[in-house]
């Protein structure tokens, strides 16, 4: 088995990537920056239930 790049197989997989590049390289990727905006109020939905699960209001 041969090893492949992550986003070789995002791609091969029809995967929208959500995560800006670094600013730092070279060759900047392209990404939605909808889909992030989304990803990431998701996440901090998430977050902040973990965190109060234990509050009991």
């Amino acid at each position: 088995m041969t090893r492949t790049n992550c986003s070789t197989r995002f791609k091969e997989a029809d995967i929208a990537v959500v995560i800006p590049p670094v600013k730092s390289q070279k060759e900047q990727k392209t990404y939605n920056h909808e889909l992030y905006r989304c990803r990431n109020v998701t996440e901090t939905v998430f977050r902040t239930l973990k965190r109060r699960r234990g509050i009991i209001c």
